[in-house]
């Protein structure tokens, strides 16, 4: 591993629970004893840190849990119900796959990040989408949701364009602490084909969030955004440890 990633080696070994912090102490007269070890290999730490885009951008994982307590506010409070947003894992590949992966279900949110370039995604697959529209057209609270096998109608994906939109808020505000931005909806989209925000080949993190409703699964929303999109900002990702401690 090359010297200059030492640190972020170590800190994702730390992450993994493969380094142990705490300290202990030992009087002069004590003999000495050693905790148990065991072997790290810092290579494949490196390596599985940076698959999974920890690395990439560093505390990016900070920002996206500050995003998603902040959404689980506006869900509830706009929907009257309650709801929870729960962050998982953040992974690397490109845009062409990612793309792939959602299978050509449910509806995607084009972004713009204003003054970064190239904007984001936000993706509400089929059993998000429908919950939500069944609460926004009035269903009652005993219903359950269904995810349809079909494509969202232009109205459907009118009427999600609500939820959409205050990710636009919650967004900037998460994203405070490292750039000022402005953050607007473009345009609500079915057809993923029509989806190019960079090229086929180009990296992107991608984010997926759990989506509860009254303590039960109600679909998942995921976070595409392109690392050139970040990558300017990563020695201030960098700074949010040295303010979270300051």
């Amino acid at each position: 591993v090359p010297h200059s990633l030492h640190q972020e080696v170590y800190c994702a070994a730390i992450k993994a629970g493969k380094v142990s912090m705490d300290l202990v102490d030992q009087e002069p007269s004590q003999r000495r004893r050693f905790m148990p070890s065991t072997e790290i290999d810092l290579v494949q730490s490196y390596s599985r840190a940076k698959s999974s885009g920890e690395m990439r951008v560093p505390n990016l994982d900070i920002v996206l849990d500050n995003f998603s307590r902040r959404f689980t506010t506006s869900l509830t409070n706009v929907l009257q119900r309650t709801f929870a947003v729960d962050r998982e894992e953040i992974s690397t590949t490109n845009f062409q796959q990612s793309l792939l992966d959602l299978k050509s279900q449910g509806a995607v949110g084009i972004y713009a990040m204003s003054p970064l370039k190239h904007g984001c995604l936000f993706h509400f697959d089929t059993l998000l989408s429908f919950t939500l529209l069944e609460i926004m057209l009035g269903s009652s609270q005993s219903s359950e949701s269904l995810a349809l096998d079909r494509n969202l109608t232009t109205i459907e994906m009118a009427i999600l364009r609500t939820c959409m939109h205050d990710i636009c808020q919650d967004l900037q505000a998460a994203m405070r602490p490292v750039i000022e931005l402005q953050v607007n909806l473009s345009k609500v989209e079915n057809n993923f084909r029509l989806v190019n925000i960079v090229e086929p080949e180009t990296e992107v993190l991608v984010t997926r969030f759990n989506i509860q409703l009254a303590g039960e699964k109600c679909g998942q929303m995921r976070l595409i955004i392109p690392y050139l999109t970040l990558e300017p900002l990563r020695e201030k990702f960098k700074a949010l440890v040295t303010i979270a401690q300051a």
